[in-house]
């Protein structure tokens, strides 16, 4: 037995995945707590899939807890960061906002700036990923400038770069806008090579090369591509090429280089498939269909349309996929009918030189813009369905939220009313009963009288606080008659004179409504 502990202590980290919780939970309680061996958790905690976020939140939290109890400081806050990054990764942002927030007080009062710095980039990712953009812009200039005080190249490169691919993404892309980020890009891959981080150089150059995609300038774009491609191959890590060439056939595909692009993207959909990424598979096929779609090739676009439909289906749910597949082929439908207008227009060209087919073709130029239009108008009444079934689900989510709240509401109040009021009510009585048999001396009679005068005071303030979780009232007879009682009690307990005068129709509205 004593063998089995031991070898369960040092598993490697893609073995911690293959224990059940309550295994993982075993082996935690008899680990040491040194200062070594929770480091060696840290680490293989870190290397953990999100996949397995239950087990890296028992991890996790075990190496808060027991790292707090020995006051390793900078070990407590390093878990606090890397559980909060995992918890923002699977969407928990409660939980992602107060594990960075615990990192950033820890660093904050016993000065860990690096720590500090990463704590202020990963709240900006989670202010950023909730769109409050105001808050993330803020939260990255705090990590760039306490990152530079302390002279963290790294932690400052990271924070700079992850400002500028915000800026990116929010569409922000204006001339001035993209020269505003390659500047803050340029600047954080010079601090990321004089600081060695080689994972940073491969991430940073392979997002700069993407801003000059959207500055104009392929060329560019390519020689920072090609920065980040000499990286990953120098390092062995070969899954990084499975986001990587979406970016080099993106950049091939805008400059005009089809047959480049179209190379790129199968390269990286070899990768897509060895390391089994559906995300991206899905993101090539979709750039394949675009090229080949520009070429004119609208066989192989449809083929790809297709693939990129299928892998579409184990992405989202039924409904928007159902949404989404419908607008795909609509669009199929009209790219197909214009091309077999536009192949015999072609034929009629060939065969006939006269003042009919120049008819011809204006009516084909209306007809195409008619379609055009037509296609537009279904392609906006689609979005708009979309986005009113989103909002439906919201606004279903939040009654279901709100009428669990009230339903508690009402079982405390009631539990609070008839059960604890009820037993103290009955003590009481059974201390009245008590004290006529009793014999007293007068001290003890007003102390017995006093303790009598504390438990009503208990058994008033018992109930004023189940009425206030939900007044009877409210429930029995409805807002108007709620209202009207309330400002009676402002009156009784103030003496403010308030005049309560209900306007329009008195009605019955749904619990959760009142």
């Amino acid at each position: 037995m004593k063998c089995i502990f031991l070898l369960l202590l040092f598993l490697p980290f893609s073995l911690w995945a293959q224990l059940n919780q309550d295994s993982v939970i075993a082996v935690l309680a008899k680990s040491k707590t040194d200062s070594t061996t929770l480091k060696e958790k840290l680490s293989a905690f870190v290397k953990l899939s999100t996949d397995e976020i239950e087990t890296k939140k028992i991890i996790g939290n075990w190496i808060i807890k027991e790292a707090a109890k020995k006051q390793f400081y900078a070990i407590e806050a390093n878990a606090n960061i890397n559980l909060g990054m995992a918890l923002l990764d699977v969407g928990d942002f409660e939980g992602a906002t107060q594990n960075i927030s615990s990192c950033e007080a820890i660093a904050e009062k016993h000065k860990l700036f690096e720590l500090q710095g990463r704590a202020y980039n990963e709240m900006a990712n989670v202010y950023y990923d909730n769109k409050q953009l105001k808050k993330a812009v803020e939260y990255f200039n705090k990590s760039i400038a306490i990152n530079k005080q302390s002279n963290f190249k790294r932690g400052e490169a990271i924070a700079m770069y992850n400002y500028g691919g915000m800026l990116l993404e929010e569409g922000y892309n204006s001339k001035d806008t993209v020269r505003q980020v390659l500047n803050l890009m340029q600047n954080a891959l010079k601090m990321a090579i004089e600081a060695k981080d080689t994972n940073a150089i491969i991430t940073i150059s392979g997002g700069t090369g993407r801003a000059y995609v959207d500055y104009g300038d392929f060329d560019s774009a390519l020689n920072y591509l090609a920065i980040s491609s000499k990286f990953i191959k120098l390092v062995k890590q070969e899954s990084a090429y499975t986001t990587h060439y979406l970016l080099v056939g993106k950049v091939y595909n805008d400059k005009g280089d089809y047959s480049e692009a179209i190379k790129y993207y199968n390269l990286g959909l070899t990768y897509a498939f060895k390391y089994n990424s559906p995300r991206w598979v899905y993101n090539y096929y979709t750039g394949l269909a675009e090229t080949y779609e520009f070429m004119n090739d609208f066989k192989q676009a449809n083929k790809y349309n297709k693939l990129y439909s299928e892998v579409h289906d184990s992405l989202i749910n039924a409904e928007n996929f159902t949404a989404a597949a419908d607008i795909q082929n609509k669009y199929q439908r009209e790219k197909q009918e214009k091309a077999v207008v536009k192949l015999n227009a072609e034929n009629k060209q060939k065969s006939t030189l006269n003042k009919f087919l120049l008819a011809a073709a204006i009516g084909l130029v209306l007809f195409g813009l008619l379609a055009y239009r037509n296609f537009t108008n279904k392609q906006k009444l689609q979005q708009a369905q979309i986005t009113e079934l989103e909002k439906d689900k919201q606004l279903q989510t939040i009654d279901a939220m709100l009428q669990g709240q009230e339903e508690e509401r009402s079982r405390i109040a009631k539990d609070l009313h008839d059960g604890l009021g009820g037993m103290l009510s009955g003590t009481k009585l059974s201390f009245i009963n008590m004290k006529e048999n009793l014999v007293l001396t007068p001290e003890n009679a007003v102390q017995f009288d006093k303790s009598i005068s504390m438990l009503d005071n208990t058994i008033a303030d018992l109930r004023k606080v189940a009425h206030n979780l939900m007044p009877e009232a409210l429930v029995k007879f409805g807002l108007q008659e709620a209202l009207r009682d309330f400002c009676n009690s402002i009156q009784t307990s103030t003496n403010i004179k308030v005049v309560y005068q209900p306007l329009g129709d008195n009605r019955k509205l749904p619990n959760t409504a009142e």
